[in-house]
């Protein structure tokens, strides 16, 4: 493998998807390069076949360090910025418009028709999970209800949790940890991971969350999404809830029907492992690479 490889401090999710890469694409040249990769990008005058280009923040750097007007790689591969909303999309654009890119990765599919009006390719990858890290423990070994690893601050999450838990008190948990690994640990030990993708009520796209906690091997209560229920069928692989009063009803039938909890847990998992994981994400990129070489 000559792409050079990149150190992760911290619960930073792109490892995974690196070391999918780096397996899928095997003796292959090609980087994946973010902000804090350029000084060093530029000082030693590292170049490769295919350049993986994280970010608006990445693309700016590339420009302002004189580095975009070189032959530094034959083809451009943009990783576009997760969104909440258009008003960001112009910078975005310009990013693209920069690195000269071959091809933009979007994580959330309720921009396509944006991207496509500006680049031929412009596709779509999901998020996923590793399942070296997130994996389903025994049932002897879930001792929690209700868990929930993440920001808590954000979307009136923590608005929702504080309910769950006052409605069920002893059953509803949430921590934020710097390692995945610990996050992993904290998921397992539950039967139900509560997910909020963004806001409500207009929820968009998919969070890392989602397949985090279905590989993790509980059963996901998360809020639906269009992208969320493609994917997934109600009561099946996850459950979904609509509202705060429909949230309760629904935390409360499954915290007294733990069995029935485990059986949607068990087929979620199954369907995340068969086609959600970072290897899965890893070879959709590869095809997207081959696409435009």
């Amino acid at each position: 493998m000559r792409g050079r490889r990149r150190a992760h401090p911290g619960p930073d999710r792109a490892q995974y998807l690196w070391r999918a890469l780096e397996q899928c694409f095997g003796d292959e040249e090609f980087h994946v390069w973010y902000l804090d990769d350029i000084p060093q990008l530029v000082e030693n005058g590292e170049a490769c076949d295919i350049a993986l280009v994280c970010g608006a923040q990445t693309v700016r750097a590339i420009r302002d360090s004189g580095l975009g007007e070189t032959k530094w790689v034959r083809r451009r591969i943009y990783l576009a910025n997760w969104q909440r909303g258009t008003k960001h999309l112009g910078r975005e654009f310009s990013a693209l418009r920069a690195l000269q890119a071959d091809a933009v990765i979007l994580g959330q599919s309720m921009y396509l028709e944006h991207y496509h009006k500006r680049i031929k390719h412009a596709h779509f990858v999901d998020r996923g999970f590793d399942p070296e890290v997130f994996y389903p423990s025994p049932l002897s070994e879930r001792t929690r209800g209700i868990v929930f690893c993440g920001n808590v601050e954000a979307f009136d999450r923590e608005i929702r949790l504080e309910k769950m838990a006052a409605e069920f008190p002893g059953c509803v948990e949430w921590l934020r940890f710097n390692r995945h690994v610990d996050m992993a640990l904290f998921l397992r030990s539950g039967d139900i991971g509560w997910n909020q993708i963004l806001n409500m009520p207009r929820a968009k796209g998919i969070n890392y969350r989602v397949w985090e906690v279905l590989g993790s091997g509980i059963m996901l209560l998360t809020n639906e999404t269009d992208d969320v229920t493609r994917v997934l069928k109600p009561g099946i692989h996850a459950v979904f809830w609509k509202d705060d009063a429909d949230l309760i009803e629904k935390a409360r039938y499954y915290l007294k029907h733990r069995t029935k909890a485990h059986e949607i847990a068990k087929m979620g998992h199954g369907l995340a492992l068969k086609g959600h994981t970072w290897a899965h994400r890893a070879e959709q990129i590869r095809g997207i690479v081959e696409s435009v070489l």
